[in-house]
């Protein structure tokens, strides 16, 4: 409220006149928003050997620098 005192005081306006443009630019955003398309990209499988899970960084880390010691 205080914001759009100074507001309206800074630019001559009425409070009323503020708080409706506040309004309208924040309800026009909100329906832009809303009308905006998400897109989702389809889950596809990362082709984890067996035996392998991402549950564990720390372990698949250790996994993946035995590989690269025997390489």
């Amino acid at each position: 409220m205080d914001r759009a005192r100074n507001l309206a005081s800074q630019l001559g306006k009425p409070f009323r006149f503020i708080i409706n443009e506040a309004m309208r630019s924040g309800l026009n955003t909100l329906d832009k928003t809303r009308s905006s398309k998400i897109y989702r990209m389809p889950s596809r499988n990362m082709g984890l050997r067996s035996g392998v899970s991402l549950e564990n960084v720390g372990e698949l880390l250790e996994k993946i620098e035995e590989h690269e010691k025997r390489s």
